[in-house]
């Protein structure tokens, strides 16, 4: 008479079978001699070839996923660099991530949204400089606060692309030398050097500060 298996995975492993692992065969984990070599419980040991993360969230699978299905799985993405703050926080994970290699996703606004780019890169690409999360049309930008270049006299209320005309790359870098968007309107041509408003009044241009015994254009 053959005995009776009496061999209970849960009572006698530290590896209890719940959830799909409870049906499976002993041959599906168990490969080779089952007395001799003791499998890990880790579930990358058995699951490697199954990671479509390709390592990036290393080897603790149970973190997110779990035994009932492998397609059920749990993530706090505020706890990464990026929280999912405003509109983000409802979109869809594969909008970001097109592969399930999430790390490879960039962070930087521009590398979503670099079609909605309406400044076609003229004031650079941190887009969060000016924008937030809760909706892409709530922007603020103080550029007397902000830049060393107040705008006052005839440059308050200029549109920013009478200024910012070419692409700019990550950080807007531009000149605030007068000459660098008036060189065409220097009648001197250039005799007084590019410092315009050491004899200019930005209200006016034809209009001389006081005092500084200029040539006054007639």
């Amino acid at each position: 008479m053959i005995g009776m298996i009496t061999f209970d995975h849960d009572r006698d492993t530290k590896y209890p079978l719940l959830g799909k692992h409870k049906p499976l065969k002993c041959d599906s984990c168990h490969k080779g001699h089952l007395y001799r070599v003791k499998l890990k419980i880790v579930c990358y040991a058995c699951h490697e070839k199954d990671d479509k993360h390709k390592g990036q969230e290393g080897t603790r699978c149970e973190n997110c996923h779990n035994e009932r299905s492998w397609k059920e799985a749990k993530f706090d993405h505020d706890l990464t660099r990026f929280p999912l703050l405003g509109k983000h926080a409802k979109v869809d994970c594969k909008k970001c991530h097109l592969t399930a290699a999430f790390k490879d996703a960039k962070s930087d606004c521009v590398a979503c949204h670099e079609k909605e780019d309406v400044h076609k890169r003229r004031l650079g690409t941190q887009c969060e400089d000016c924008h937030n999360a809760r909706d892409w049309k709530i922007w603020d930008f103080d550029h007397d606060r902000r830049t060393r270049f107040k705008l006052d006299g005839g440059h308050q209320g200029l549109d920013c692309y009478e200024c910012h005309k070419t692409p700019m790359g990550r950080t807007v870098k531009s000149s605030s030398l007068c000459v660098s968007c008036h060189k065409k309107e220097d009648v001197h041509e250039g005799s007084y050097g590019p410092q315009c408003e050491r004899c200019h009044e930005t209200t006016v241009w034809k209009k001389m500060k006081s005092g500084t015994g200029a040539f006054r254009l007639r």
